[in-house]
């Protein structure tokens, strides 16, 4: 039975889980930096983690955002994954090519869990578990940018692929060139500046100053009502720490850059099985299996 051709809808629908995802994270950020400065914060860069602290317990947009956010993620990265599977299988990918789809696709689905996790742990109620969430997304997600690069790269040498998409293919990799550039220097604010504050105190250089803050603003996670949360927003931060937070705001809206123009790929897996090219090399392959005769019992070497 032929398997019949997929419609634009449905390839939209494939690819619009990923945009989604850009859409609510970019939209649950800019509903925190508005709502922290409607509510009389210090008019400084904070963390994007101090969104999500509240003092009446009830569930914040940063929370929903972020897990929504976190399952559209986990859904666009395993569609991803698929659709470059199956379009490396056509290119002839290599090991290191297929390998590096992998752990793009791992390392995406667990920073959709850790999204998850890091918006349904506070950190002024839920500081370690709050740090086991984000320190995933910091130290994967530039490792898995990569690893998309490297499949990237791969498929825009298939002149079919390149045919396809060639108004946007110079774009997309130019862009995702310019994001791994992004990232890496949100990477050297983020880490670098760590190193000015506490450096004695642990290999994470950000989390010893959150320590502190933790203590002073809510003893220990024991005090997280409605006025220490309005204190605490009301202290603007150390410099450092600001520096740092800069990094972490680059870093991240930057991956979110590189999630959105993966979707493409999507798109792209199915333009090609619209085109039947998926599907020949599929019947092509199938007929060498069949066509390779038998070895015969003369050229199997007997035993002695």
């Amino acid at each position: 039975i032929a398997r019949a051709a997929p419609t634009a809808a449905a390839a939209a629908a494939a690819a619009m889980w990923t945009l989604a995802a850009c859409a609510t994270l970019y939209f649950t950020f800019a509903c925190g930096i508005v709502t922290w400065w409607l509510s009389g914060c210090a008019l400084t860069l904070p963390p994007i983690s101090d969104f999500g602290l509240s003092g009446d317990g009830a569930p914040t947009v940063f929370q929903v955002g972020l897990t929504v956010a976190g399952v559209q993620i986990v859904v666009a990265q395993l569609r991803t994954h698929a659709a470059r599977r199956a379009l490396l299988r056509f290119a002839g990918g290599a090991l290191g090519h297929r390998a590096a789809n992998h752990l793009s696709g791992a390392l995406g689905v667990l920073n959709g869990v850790a999204l998850v996790g890091v918006g349904w742990a506070p950190w002024h109620s839920h500081i370690y578990s709050h740090i086991i969430s984000a320190v995933p997304i910091f130290v994967t997600a530039f490792p898995a940018a990569l690893a998309s690069d490297v499949v990237l790269r791969r498929i825009g040498r298939v002149q079919q692929f390149a045919r396809l998409e060639s108004s946007t293919w110079r774009a997309r990799r130019r862009a995702h060139k310019f994001v791994l550039v992004v990232m890496a220097l949100g990477a050297a604010l983020l880490f670098g500046a760590g190193d000015m504050q506490r450096r004695q105190l642990g290999w994470w250089k950000g989390v010893p100053r959150m320590m502190e803050v933790y203590k002073r603003d809510f003893a220990d996670g024991r005090d997280t009502t409605a006025a220490a949360v309005q204190a605490h927003c009301e202290t603007p931060w150390a410099t450092p720490s600001s520096v740092i937070f800069l990094g972490e705001w680059v870093y991240v809206l930057s991956l979110v850059l590189a999630l959105g123009i993966s979707y493409a790929d999507v798109l792209l897996h199915e333009s090609a099985e619209a085109k039947g090219l998926l599907v020949k090399r599929r019947s092509q392959s199938q007929n060498g299996r069949a066509a390779r005769p038998p070895p015969s019992q003369a050229s199997r070497r007997s035993p002695r």
